[in-house]
Protein backbone atom coordinates (compact mmCIF):
# COMPACT_ATOMS: atom_id res chain seq x y z
CA UNK A 1 0.00 0.00 0.00
CA UNK A 2 2.54 2.51 0.84
CA UNK A 3 4.53 1.74 -2.64
CA UNK A 4 1.32 2.40 -4.15
CA UNK A 5 0.22 5.14 -2.54
CA UNK A 6 3.91 6.77 -3.36
CA UNK A 7 3.91 5.79 -7.32
CA UNK A 8 0.41 7.77 -7.40
CA UNK A 9 1.92 10.60 -5.51
CA UNK A 10 4.92 10.43 -7.66
CA UNK A 11 2.85 10.47 -11.18
CA UNK A 12 0.71 13.38 -9.86
CA UNK A 13 3.29 15.17 -8.98
CA UNK A 14 5.27 15.00 -12.46
CA UNK A 15 1.99 15.98 -13.91
CA UNK A 16 1.93 18.86 -12.07
CA UNK A 17 5.59 19.35 -13.32
CA UNK A 18 4.17 18.87 -16.93
CA UNK A 19 1.76 21.48 -16.57
CA UNK A 20 4.28 24.12 -15.41
CA UNK A 21 6.79 23.60 -18.60
CA UNK A 22 3.55 23.71 -21.24
CA UNK A 23 2.74 26.98 -19.60
CA UNK A 24 6.24 28.50 -19.81
CA UNK A 25 6.60 27.57 -23.43
CA UNK A 26 3.72 29.04 -23.91
CA UNK A 27 4.61 32.12 -22.53
CA UNK A 28 8.36 31.95 -23.99
CA UNK A 29 6.24 31.81 -27.24
CA UNK A 30 4.72 34.97 -26.71
CA UNK A 31 7.42 36.43 -25.62
CA UNK A 32 9.79 35.69 -28.45
CA UNK A 33 7.64 37.65 -31.12
CA UNK A 34 7.71 40.91 -28.79
CA UNK A 35 10.31 43.48 -29.49
CA UNK A 36 13.00 44.91 -27.06
CA UNK A 37 14.42 43.00 -23.92
CA UNK A 38 12.75 39.98 -23.00
CA UNK A 39 12.63 38.46 -19.55
CA UNK A 40 10.45 36.14 -17.68
CA UNK A 41 9.42 36.08 -14.07
CA UNK A 42 8.72 32.98 -12.63
CA UNK A 43 7.38 33.43 -9.01
CA UNK A 44 6.83 29.89 -7.31
CA UNK A 45 7.57 27.91 -4.09
CA UNK A 46 9.62 25.30 -6.25
CA UNK A 47 8.90 21.70 -6.99
CA UNK A 48 10.99 18.56 -7.27
CA UNK A 49 12.32 17.71 -10.61
CA UNK A 50 12.57 13.95 -11.10
CA UNK A 51 14.79 12.51 -13.73
CA UNK A 52 11.92 12.17 -16.03
CA UNK A 53 11.17 15.52 -16.36
CA UNK A 54 14.78 16.78 -17.14
CA UNK A 55 14.64 16.60 -20.83
CA UNK A 56 11.37 19.02 -20.16
CA UNK A 57 13.15 21.30 -18.07
CA UNK A 58 15.98 20.86 -20.61
CA UNK A 59 13.55 21.67 -23.39
CA UNK A 60 12.23 24.94 -21.71
CA UNK A 61 15.95 26.44 -21.03
CA UNK A 62 16.49 25.65 -24.48
CA UNK A 63 14.18 27.55 -26.27
CA UNK A 64 14.46 30.37 -23.74
CA UNK A 65 18.28 30.84 -25.30
CA UNK A 66 17.38 30.43 -28.50
CA UNK A 67 14.66 33.66 -28.24
CA UNK A 68 17.46 35.30 -26.13
CA UNK A 69 15.06 35.30 -23.48
CA UNK A 70 15.91 35.38 -19.02
CA UNK A 71 14.23 33.47 -16.98
CA UNK A 72 14.49 35.05 -13.40
CA UNK A 73 13.35 33.29 -10.45
CA UNK A 74 11.37 34.15 -6.87
CA UNK A 75 11.20 31.62 -4.35
CA UNK A 76 7.79 32.36 -2.91
CA UNK A 77 8.40 30.77 -0.14
CA UNK A 78 10.13 33.55 1.48
CA UNK A 79 11.76 32.82 4.52
CA UNK A 80 10.93 29.84 6.04
CA UNK A 81 12.25 27.88 9.18
CA UNK A 82 12.47 23.95 9.63
CA UNK A 83 11.53 22.07 12.89
CA UNK A 84 14.07 19.04 12.77
CA UNK A 85 11.89 17.78 15.64
CA UNK A 86 8.95 17.82 13.74
CA UNK A 87 5.88 19.42 14.90
CA UNK A 88 4.88 20.09 17.73
CA UNK A 89 1.20 19.86 17.83
CA UNK A 90 1.57 16.76 16.46
CA UNK A 91 0.44 14.29 19.44
CA UNK A 92 2.03 10.93 17.94
CA UNK A 93 5.59 12.42 17.46
CA UNK A 94 8.00 9.66 17.69
CA UNK A 95 11.66 10.40 18.08
CA UNK A 96 12.54 7.35 16.51
CA UNK A 97 11.66 8.73 13.49
CA UNK A 98 12.63 12.06 13.83
CA UNK A 99 16.00 11.95 11.97
CA UNK A 100 15.46 10.46 8.77
CA UNK A 101 12.21 12.44 8.53
CA UNK A 102 14.27 15.40 9.37
CA UNK A 103 17.21 15.20 6.93
CA UNK A 104 14.25 13.93 4.43
CA UNK A 105 12.24 16.96 4.70
CA UNK A 106 15.60 19.67 4.56
CA UNK A 107 16.92 17.91 1.70
CA UNK A 108 12.98 17.80 -0.05
CA UNK A 109 12.87 21.87 0.59
CA UNK A 110 16.49 22.23 -0.89
CA UNK A 111 15.60 20.19 -4.35
CA UNK A 112 12.37 22.48 -4.23
CA UNK A 113 14.83 25.65 -5.03
CA UNK A 114 16.99 23.81 -6.91
CA UNK A 115 14.57 23.52 -10.11
CA UNK A 116 14.25 27.74 -9.96
CA UNK A 117 18.15 27.95 -10.01
CA UNK A 118 18.47 25.76 -12.99
CA UNK A 119 15.79 28.06 -14.64
CA UNK A 120 17.86 30.99 -13.88
CA UNK A 121 21.37 29.85 -14.47
CA UNK A 122 20.81 28.06 -17.25
CA UNK A 123 19.10 31.58 -19.47
CA UNK A 124 21.68 34.20 -17.48
CA UNK A 125 19.12 34.90 -14.77
CA UNK A 126 18.64 35.69 -11.42
CA UNK A 127 16.83 33.48 -8.46
CA UNK A 128 16.21 35.48 -5.48
CA UNK A 129 14.77 33.56 -2.72
CA UNK A 130 14.94 33.74 1.56
CA UNK A 131 13.30 37.03 2.13
CA UNK A 132 9.19 37.80 2.52
CA UNK A 133 9.72 40.85 0.81
CA UNK A 134 8.20 39.14 -2.52
CA UNK A 135 7.38 42.94 -3.83
CA UNK A 136 10.77 43.92 -3.42
CA UNK A 137 11.77 40.68 -5.28
CA UNK A 138 9.44 41.06 -8.01
CA UNK A 139 10.71 44.62 -8.80
CA UNK A 140 14.52 43.37 -8.87
CA UNK A 141 13.82 40.58 -11.06
CA UNK A 142 12.07 42.70 -13.56
CA UNK A 143 14.63 45.78 -13.74
CA UNK A 144 16.35 45.46 -16.70
CA UNK A 145 20.44 46.41 -16.21
CA UNK A 146 21.03 49.71 -16.88
CA UNK A 147 24.61 50.13 -18.00
CA UNK A 148 25.51 45.92 -19.72
CA UNK A 149 28.15 44.80 -21.92
CA UNK A 150 27.42 42.76 -24.02
CA UNK A 151 29.79 40.48 -25.07
CA UNK A 152 30.23 37.97 -28.09
CA UNK A 153 32.44 35.08 -29.47
CA UNK A 154 32.77 33.27 -32.16
CA UNK A 155 34.12 29.84 -32.23
CA UNK A 156 35.18 29.12 -35.51
CA UNK A 157 37.03 25.69 -34.76
CA UNK A 158 34.65 23.93 -32.79
CA UNK A 159 32.41 21.07 -34.62
CA UNK A 160 28.56 22.17 -35.67
CA UNK A 161 27.30 19.17 -34.01
CA UNK A 162 23.92 20.90 -32.45
CA UNK A 163 25.22 20.21 -28.49
CA UNK A 164 25.62 22.17 -25.73
CA UNK A 165 29.10 24.04 -25.40
CA UNK A 166 29.44 25.24 -21.68
CA UNK A 167 30.70 28.73 -21.45
CA UNK A 168 32.27 30.76 -18.40
CA UNK A 169 32.22 34.20 -17.78
CA UNK A 170 34.42 35.88 -14.79
CA UNK A 171 35.73 39.17 -13.65
CA UNK A 172 39.71 39.15 -13.89
CA UNK A 173 39.90 40.82 -10.74
CA UNK A 174 36.93 41.52 -7.47
CA UNK A 175 34.81 44.68 -8.13
CA UNK A 176 31.59 46.29 -7.55
CA UNK A 177 31.10 45.09 -10.62
CA UNK A 178 28.57 41.41 -11.06
CA UNK A 179 27.96 39.33 -13.84
CA UNK A 180 24.93 37.64 -15.21
CA UNK A 181 25.37 35.15 -17.75
CA UNK A 182 24.39 32.06 -19.45
CA UNK A 183 26.29 28.98 -18.99
CA UNK A 184 26.95 28.28 -22.47
CA UNK A 185 25.50 28.12 -25.86
CA UNK A 186 24.12 25.47 -29.14
CA UNK A 187 26.02 25.15 -31.86
CA UNK A 188 23.19 24.58 -34.64
CA UNK A 189 23.88 20.96 -36.38
CA UNK A 190 23.76 21.74 -40.33
CA UNK A 191 21.45 19.63 -42.50
CA UNK A 192 22.29 17.37 -45.49
CA UNK A 193 19.40 18.33 -47.19
CA UNK A 194 19.49 21.92 -48.58
CA UNK A 195 15.61 22.06 -48.69
CA UNK A 196 15.10 21.69 -45.59
CA UNK A 197 18.51 23.93 -44.55
CA UNK A 198 16.23 26.35 -46.26
CA UNK A 199 13.44 26.23 -44.73
CA UNK A 200 15.20 26.30 -41.33
CA UNK A 201 16.34 29.21 -42.35
CA UNK A 202 12.98 30.96 -43.20
CA UNK A 203 11.61 29.19 -40.14
CA UNK A 204 14.10 31.23 -38.01
CA UNK A 205 13.47 34.39 -40.08
CA UNK A 206 9.30 34.27 -39.35
CA UNK A 207 9.96 33.90 -36.03
CA UNK A 208 13.07 36.18 -35.25
CA UNK A 209 12.49 39.61 -33.41
CA UNK A 210 14.56 41.36 -35.20
CA UNK A 211 13.96 43.42 -38.09
CA UNK A 212 15.97 43.01 -41.70
CA UNK A 213 16.38 46.25 -43.32
CA UNK A 214 18.52 45.00 -46.19
CA UNK A 215 15.92 44.82 -48.91
CA UNK A 216 13.38 47.74 -49.75
CA UNK A 217 10.02 45.44 -48.80
CA UNK A 218 7.11 47.86 -48.41
CA UNK A 219 3.64 45.31 -47.20
CA UNK A 220 0.24 46.39 -47.33
CA UNK A 221 -2.35 43.98 -46.11
CA UNK A 222 -6.35 44.16 -47.19
CA UNK A 223 -8.74 42.61 -45.49
CA UNK A 224 -12.15 41.25 -46.70
CA UNK A 225 -15.02 39.36 -44.92
CA UNK A 226 -16.89 37.63 -47.15
CA UNK A 227 -19.37 36.49 -44.96
CA UNK A 228 -19.94 36.10 -41.47
CA UNK A 229 -17.87 33.39 -40.77
CA UNK A 230 -15.32 33.46 -43.46
CA UNK A 231 -13.15 36.42 -44.14
CA UNK A 232 -9.96 36.80 -46.48
CA UNK A 233 -6.32 38.57 -45.86
CA UNK A 234 -4.39 40.01 -48.99
CA UNK A 235 -0.77 40.62 -48.22
CA UNK A 236 0.91 42.84 -51.23
CA UNK A 237 4.74 43.13 -51.17
CA UNK A 238 6.56 45.63 -52.96
CA UNK A 239 9.95 45.40 -53.50
CA UNK A 240 12.89 47.60 -54.90
CA UNK A 241 15.05 44.67 -56.94
CA UNK A 242 18.12 47.28 -56.63
CA UNK A 243 18.54 45.61 -53.79
CA UNK A 244 18.10 42.08 -54.42
CA UNK A 245 21.46 40.02 -54.56
CA UNK A 246 22.17 38.23 -57.93
CA UNK A 247 24.83 36.35 -59.96
CA UNK A 248 25.48 36.42 -64.02
CA UNK A 249 24.82 32.65 -65.57
CA UNK A 250 26.11 33.00 -68.80
CA UNK A 251 23.82 35.80 -70.53
CA UNK A 252 21.40 35.33 -67.62
CA UNK A 253 20.86 37.40 -64.58
CA UNK A 254 19.42 35.31 -62.12
CA UNK A 255 18.35 35.62 -58.31
CA UNK A 256 15.84 34.00 -55.72
CA UNK A 257 13.36 35.48 -53.62
CA UNK A 258 11.44 33.89 -51.43
CA UNK A 259 8.12 35.79 -49.66
CA UNK A 260 6.91 34.15 -46.28
CA UNK A 261 3.49 35.87 -44.75
CA UNK A 262 2.76 34.77 -40.99
CA UNK A 263 -0.25 35.77 -38.95
CA UNK A 264 0.35 35.48 -35.37
CA UNK A 265 -2.17 35.41 -32.21
CA UNK A 266 -2.10 37.50 -29.37
CA UNK A 267 -0.06 34.50 -27.83
CA UNK A 268 2.23 34.42 -30.31
CA UNK A 269 0.92 31.14 -32.01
Amino acid sequence: MAETLAAFILRLGDSEATLVYRFMEDVLRRLAGMPGERVMILASPGFLATAAQYPELSAVIDRANQSNIVINALDARGLYPHEPMGDISNANYDPGVAGPVSTFEITAQAEQAGVLRDFAHGTGGVCCGASNDLAAGLNQLGAILGEPYVLGCYPPRQKMDGTFHALKVALAQRNRYTIQARNGYFLLRPLDDLGAEEHQEIVAAVFSRDEILDLPLQIQTQYFKSSPTEARLSVVSRIDLKGVHVHKSESWTLGSLTLVSAIFDDNGN
